[in-house]
C-alpha cells in the first residue's frame, strides 16, 4: 500500500510508520495491549487552521469535533484498506473511550 496516497487523498499533512521494536518501552506496551500482534504502527495527523482557534467557543468546539470524527474515519479506513491487503490492522480512535459519529461525541463499546 502506498502511504503517501493515500493519506494524501485523504488530506492528512504529516504520518509515520514506526516498528514496534524502535517504540520506548512504556510506548511498545500500549500497543501491545491494545493490539497484542502489533508489528509496527502509523501515526498521522492533520493541522487545524488558526482561524478555527479564534473561532467563538461552540463554532470551534464544532469544527475541532469535525476534524476529529475525519481523523477517526481515515483510521478506520485506513485499517479496513490494510486487511484487504491481509495485513492485520486496528483504528485507534482519537479520544478513547468514546467515538465521534455526526460531529456528536458518543461513548464507544469496546
Amino acid at each position: 500500500m502506498d502511504l503517501a496516497t493515500f493519506f494524501g487523498d485523504e488530506g492528512i499533512d504529516v504520518f509515520s510508520w514506526v516498528a514496534i521494536e524502535d517504540l520506548p518501552d512504556a510506548d511498545r506496551a500500549s500497543v501491545l495491549e491494545f493490539f497484542p500482534a502489533a508489528r509496527s504502527m502509523i501515526v498521522f495527523g492533520r493541522e487545524v487552521p488558526i482561524p478555527v482557534y479564534r473561532m467563538p467557543q461552540r463554532e470551534k468546539t464544532r469544527e475541532m469535533l469535525r476534524t476529529a470524527e475525519s481523523l477517526d474515519n481515515t483510521a478506520v479506513r485506513l485499517a479496513g484498506r490494510l486487511d484487504a491487503e491481509q495485513i492485520p490492522a486496528r483504528p485507534v480512535p482519537l479520544y478513547l473511550p468514546v467515538r465521534i459519529v455526526d460531529g456528536r461525541v458518543q461513548g464507544s463499546s469496546g
